[in-house]
């Protein structure tokens, strides 16, 4: 199995009127692929069969917030997220092989309030819990592709567009800490994350035939699936004004 998780949350910047308003943002990128390969006898003699399965998401996210005191703050995020899920099988005989594709693109937008509560200060460090919910919706596209190579070659291409909404909430630690008075660095401590998802497809085929599928999920640590948080640890920082 192969897995890459890159989250790199921008340098977040913020700017404090009485120590009251800051704003802020993130970019997070998270990409995992698995490939299985098997060999066995079959009727048409020896086959080998791979199966890849690759997920890529991307976020954006620029947030605004407020302090209401030196323990509770409240804000929002507007959120721009785009994943692909891509799923591929070879099947490779001897005298023809074939292909099959399937790809799940979505492209969601939406607002993620927050609340954080600073339940621990030591010195210049602190430790306080972010709560979240986001709600998201925008278009996607399934795509499903099979051919055949070799004998008795043949291909076919069936494309649905989507309608997808996404419902759910999240709760992660953060550890921060005062590098001077107007800068803190802040690590989201995704491991430790508890949340819950819903996300709802609708689709129409060409012939006006309609499907709708509904997904629950509930996360305890890191889920490629969850676009609020993304990767064991997201850092960023927040520098005051």
């Amino acid at each position: 199995m192969k897995k890459i998780i890159i989250t790199t949350a921008l340098v977040s910047f913020a700017v404090i009127s009485h120590a009251q308003l800051f704003i802020g943002g993130g970019i997070e990128f998270n990409s995992t692929s698995d490939k299985t390969t098997v060999s066995e006898d079959g009727y048409w003699g020896k086959v080998d069969r791979e199966r890849t399965v690759s997920y890529s998401d991307f976020s954006f996210a620029p947030m605004i917030g407020y302090y209401v005191n030196d323990k509770f703050a409240i804000g929002a995020s507007i959120v721009w997220n785009k994943s692909t899920e891509l799923e591929k099988y070879k099947y490779i005989r001897p005298s023809f092989t074939d292909l099959e594709e399937e790809k799940l693109e979505n492209t969601l937008f939406g607002i993620q309030p927050f609340v954080r509560y600073t339940f621990l200060q030591l010195g210049k460090f602190s430790v306080f819990v972010n709560a979240g919910a986001h709600f998201l919706t925008g278009p996607g596209k399934f795509k499903y592709t099979e051919e055949r190579i070799g004998s008795w070659p043949y291909s076919r291409t069936e494309e649905i567009d989507l309608k997808v909404s996404s419902f759910g909430v999240n709760i992660v630690p953060v550890l921060a800490y005062n590098l001077t008075p107007k800068i803190s660095l802040e690590a989201g401590l995704n491991f430790l994350n508890l949340g819950w998802n819903s996300t709802k497809m609708k689709a129409e085929d060409k012939d006006k035939n309609k499907y709708e599928n509904n997904v629950s999920s509930f996360t305890a640590g890191v889920s490629p699936h969850n676009v609020v948080n993304v990767g064991l640890i997201s850092v960023g920082f927040i520098c005051k004004f």
